[in-house]
Order: structure tokens, then sequence, then C-alpha cells
């Protein structure tokens, strides 16, 4: 057995929420905004220095298909689609209706392929950011998950490793959408 050490150190608190999400991705935003419309309020917590994850600081694009398998029918919308009609206004995207397959956008990949959204990275990053403001999310860059504060099996707490250092969070909900399932009470 590896030999371990005892931590033991006061964090503050940072403030208590309604709900906190953590991972700044395109579902972790449509949660976080969609949350914030209800009426509660949000913190966002993301690991990297703007919101999108690997649509932004990735640079992978275009987003796929929001059509059925068959590609004929649109099948999601919500916050997608007000996020491609943000960027349509903002000139940053070829909105999935004007793309087929193969294309230029998928190669030659055929099939579950038609209807892809090429879009501007950076304009992307803007509209997520100003979407959250809008909608009065408070967003936290450069920060992740570090550890949860559970009571009677259900988390209701967590630690969150900031650029300044460890914080705590508590919160009626916790929300991950980190990409790699990081919040885990069993850590």
């Amino acid at each position: 057995m590896a030999p371990t050490l005892q931590y033991t150190k006061s964090v503050p608190v940072r403030g208590e929420y309604d709900v906190v999400v953590f991972g700044g991705g395109p579902s972790g935003v449509a949660a976080a905004v969609e949350a914030a419309r209800g009426g509660a309020s949000v913190l966002l917590v993301e690991a990297t220095g703007m919101l999108g994850g690997m649509a932004t600081s990735g640079l992978v694009g275009p987003l796929m298909t929001s059509y059925n398998r068959e590609g004929t029918r649109p099948v999601v919308g919500g916050i997608y689609r007000e996020i491609v009609e943000r960027l349509e206004k903002k000139n940053g995207v070829t909105v999935p209706e004007e793309t087929d397959a193969p294309s230029i956008y998928s190669s030659f990949i055929k099939r579950y392929h038609k209807h892809v959204t090429p879009l501007d990275s950076f304009l992307l990053q803007i509209v997520l950011d100003e979407m959250t403001k809008e909608a009065g999310v408070e967003v936290l860059l450069y920060s992740r998950f570090a550890d949860c504060i559970c009571e009677d099996g259900k988390i209701t707490g967590a630690f969150i490793l900031e650029l300044q250092g460890m914080t705590a969070v508590k919160s009626k909900i916790f929300i991950d959408c980190t990409g790699n399932a990081d919040v885990d009470e069993n850590l």
C-alpha cells in the first residue's frame, strides 16, 4: 500500500448557489443558461480560459449534425438553435440546412453527417459569453472540480481549484458536464 499524508486546511466558501455546473462546453453552457433563465442562481466552473469546450479551445468543428440519422429533419433545437441563430447574425456560421454530406465540411463521410454546422470558433466563444452574461450566470474560468462534500449520500458542496487557491461552494444541485465525469463523491 502506498504511503499517505493527512491534509487539513480551512477553505473559504465562495458562495451558495441553486445550481453549480462543472464544465463550460456546449452542454454545460446550455445547462447553466437554462437554469439561470428559470430563476436559479448559477455558478459555471470551466477548467480552461474560455467557454465552448473543444469547439472553441480545441478548434474542433464543425458541430455535428442536429438532424435525424437520415438527415431529413432537425431533431435538436433549444439552446443549440439559439446559438446557431446568434452566430448567423454575426456571420459566423453556415446553418445546417445549407450543408450536405459528403462535402468540404464532412469529407467523404455521408452517413449521419448531413447538415453539420461549420462555425467560427472565436465567434462561438463570444456568443456563449454573451448568453451566460445575459442569463446572469456567474462564470469561473481556469478552475476545476477538486472534491465533494457529501451529507446523507448527497453532494451538498464542492471544493474548487482556482488560480488563487482552493475555495468551496455549496449548492442544491451539481451538474457534471466536464466530459471526463470529474465530479465523483468517491474520490
